[in-house]
């Protein structure tokens, strides 16, 4: 009985092949020698999970079913899950039909398959906006039998971060930001380098794995604090001004000894320039030469130690250094032009010269002079007269009815 078993299942089989490659013969492009008792497998229980590994650069199997029919990657019912992808074909079905099948094409081997494990995420300790965080976890399949390169190629992690939308915080209107893939790092570890969102708020932080037919989400709650520093770039007031970049430390948790700011300057033409900050009561500044009309684009890192000992690294959000253009310096010239044309104006309009002003002064000056050094002769003479003798002096005219001389006591009975 087994021996007439064995040679009916036999027979089946040679069948269902026969008869499936005279019904899709105009279809199949293999070699007739691979349509005939090749692959063949059994299936005899559900549900069926395995993965089919086909030759580097095959194309994707076909695979024909106990009753004789063909199922294609591109066409199959809704009862087969295919997945297809780098050289591998997985195959799911949760109610598969018993009996024998075979996988027509360039195949190396087969082996049963369990699905992937996506490990909890280890979330970093980040705190502020723009700030550097490594975000990790452990994928693997549990039946161990995919290489590191297949699973690499497999596994697609992706995080991002969505905002809960609080009133108060600046990230009230954002919606989630780009998702970020998480890449391999060996020992079935993948990793993820990037920045927290720029703008302050409470956000959700997502992550999700997808891996074939396998799927799983995780989500953190995190709230992004503000920069703790000030940025400002004001406008320089004139063409001779220098641009000025300054960076104050707002956060007193915050070791101003311990901040670093590595700041590059994009000058155009693919050039740039780095200039390392220290803060000198609790200010960092740096002056820069202008170029009429450039304007310099700034980014950076700061570094710095928080109250907790946690060394942190920030990225400072780009700023832009603008120079007065060079219409700008011509307009500024102009009206420096135009102040001194309406002063020289307004001296002409009212008519008198400053150099009228000099000569009129001239004939005041000479003759205050004159009049100062007439009166100072007579007081320098008087001295001189009062050591005189009385007879000395000069007599007065007797014929004078005005002026009497009353050193001369005569005088008096002469008037009389």
């Amino acid at each position: 009985m087994a021996s007439i078993g064995r040679l009916g299942w036999l027979a089946a089989t040679l069948v269902v092949v026969a008869s499936a490659h005279g019904a899709e013969k105009k279809q199949d492009t293999l070699p007739v020698s691979e349509l005939y008792l090749h692959n063949l497998f059994h299936i005899d229980k559900a549900p069926f999970y395995e993965v089919f590994r086909r030759k580097e650069g095959a194309e994707p199997l076909i695979f024909v079913g106990p009753q004789g029919n063909k199922f294609y990657y591109q066409r199959h019912p809704d009862t087969m899950a295919w997945f297809s992808s780098f050289g591998l074909d997985f195959i799911r079905m949760q109610k598969p039909v018993i009996g024998p099948w075979q996988a027509l094409g360039q195949l190396e081997e087969h082996q049963p398959f369990k699905g992937f494990v996506f490990g909890e995420p280890t979330w970093p300790n980040a705190h502020y906006v723009g700030e550097e965080a490594l975000l990790c976890q452990d994928v693997h399949d549990l039946a161990g039998i995919l290489t590191p390169k297949e699973l690499k190629r497999l596994v697609d992690a992706r995080t991002w971060f969505t905002s809960e939308h609080y009133g108060q915080d600046d990230n009230f209107a954002f919606g989630s930001t780009a998702k970020v893939h998480l890449k391999a790092k060996g020992d079935n570890r993948y990793c993820a380098d990037l920045r927290l969102p720029s703008l302050a708020g409470h956000y959700v932080w997502s992550l999700r794995d997808t891996a074939v037919f396998d799927a799983k989400e995780y989500s953190h709650k995190i709230e992004v604090k503000a920069l703790p520093f000030a940025i400002e770039t004001p406008v320089p007031g004139d063409y001779l001004s220098p641009l000025i970049y300054r960076l104050t430390l707002n956060d007193k948790n915050i070791n101003p000894e311990s901040v670093r700011i590595a700041l590059t300057l994009h000058l155009g033409d693919d050039k740039s320039a780095i200039r390392i900050l220290r803060l000198s009561q609790g200010v960092a500044e740096l002056r820069y030469p202008q170029q009429p009309g450039a304007t310099i684009t700034t980014s950076g890192e700061v570094d710095f130690t928080d109250a907790s000992g946690q060394k942190r690294q920030l990225r400072l959000p780009d700023r832009a250094l603008m120079s007065m253009s060079t219409q700008s310096i011509q307009k500024q010239e102009q009206k420096e032009q135009q102040l001194l044309e309406k002063a020289a104006e307004k001296n002409t309009k009212s008519g008198i010269s400053p150099w009228w002003w000099l000569f009129a002064l001239v004939p005041v000056i000479f003759g205050t002079l004159w009049w100062w050094l007439r009166a100072r002769k007579p007081k320098e003479a008087l001295p001189e007269q009062s050591q005189e003798s009385p007879e000395t002096q000069p007599q007065a005219q007797e014929n004078d009815d005005f002026l009497l001389d009353l050193s001369r006591p005569d005088d008096i009975d002469e008037k009389n």
